[in-house]
């Protein structure tokens, strides 16, 4: 009985002892703790230590709340202000560029054919004389320029190439043609010609319609250097023709030849083609240079054309039959 009362009362003081608050740790009857109820710490991670280790090399990974936000308002503010000017800058050098043209000086560089034609031209005359194989040479640069200049030119294209070819088959096979007119008097002296009537296949024919038809030529592309002009090619293609081929054409010719020059292209086509640019690219700067380039072409014909046609005459092979 006596046992039992004294169960009774530790008990009690057991649940009173629970009952306090302030205590946090379960009393054992042996003394000591609880292993279950041993205060425990806090459980250390590895990307917590991680996270220190970087916030100690970091100062501002210990930013809290406001400043990390602050700052990342700030950084956003700035992308968006940098963008924004970007897209202006964009947008105003595309009004810029749209509305002013600039030279190029690549657009320039594409007249190599004109340039082939006055580099070759301006090498034919040597001491007076006509080197007969830098005149071929030369033709056939210009060949290639004029079938350039669209359909307009195709007849005149098609006659100069027939006769360069003629001339350049017979020099091949001659010896001592040297000069215009070594090559004249051999054919000549060999009996090739009926007097000034020359024999079709001869190189002295081919030559004869290529100096005519440089010289048409000429006049043609002296009234195109000139910027500005308000004169249509064709009006000058016209002039020209009647000038030099129309008294050497027969009925037949008269008619073709000055139709197809009315479908002459407009002065700035022409200088386009020339300059090797696209119509739209052409500019008051790469019209300027054409022009020099073919006055250039024309202050070389000129006194060449004359020689050529004074060794011709003086030869006795100036044919003026019409065709």
């Amino acid at each position: 009985m006596r046992r039992g009362v004294m169960r009774v009362v530790a008990l009690l003081i057991i649940q009173h002892a629970f009952a306090d608050g302030s205590s946090t740790h379960r009393p054992r009857f042996t003394g000591g703790y609880s292993l279950i109820d041993r205060p425990r710490r806090p459980h250390r991670t590895h990307d917590d230590g991680i996270s220190k280790k970087i916030a100690r090399r970091n100062p501002f990974m210990n930013l809290r709340g406001g400043a990390v936000t602050t700052l990342d308002k700030v950084g956003s503010r700035i992308q968006s202000d940098v963008t924004a000017i970007q897209i202006t800058i964009v947008e105003e050098w595309g009004k810029i560029s749209s509305a002013v043209r600039l030279p190029s000086r690549r657009r320039r560089l594409h007249a190599d054919k004109l340039d082939d034609v006055c580099t070759n031209f301006s090498a034919v005359m040597t001491g007076g004389e006509i080197d007969t194989a830098q005149l071929i040479k030369a033709c056939r640069a210009h060949l290639s320029l004029v079938k350039s200049g669209g359909r307009a030119l195709g007849l005149v294209a098609k006659d100069l190439e027939c006769n360069v070819n003629k001339a350049e088959h017979v020099f091949k096979q001659s010896r001592g043609g040297g000069t215009l007119s070594s090559l004249l008097r051999n054919e000549r002296d060999a009996g090739a010609h009926n007097g000034s009537e020359l024999h079709e296949d001869s190189a002295a024919m081919g030559l004869l319609w290529i100096r005519r038809s440089l010289a048409f030529q000429c006049d043609l592309y002296s009234e195109i250097a000139q910027p500005g002009s308000s004169q249509p090619p064709k009006h000058a293609a016209c002039r020209s023709y009647v000038k030099h081929l129309a008294p050497f054409h027969g009925w037949m010719l008269q008619k073709v030849f000055p139709a197809s020059l009315t479908q002459m292209s407009s002065r700035e086509a022409m200088v386009s083609k020339f300059a090797g640019v696209a119509l739209d690219d052409l500019d008051s700067e790469v019209d300027r240079e054409v022009s020099r380039k073919l006055k250039s072409l024309v202050s070389i014909w000129r006194p060449l054309i004359d020689v050529w046609e004074s060794d011709f005459e003086r030869l006795g092979l100036e044919d003026v039959r019409r065709v």
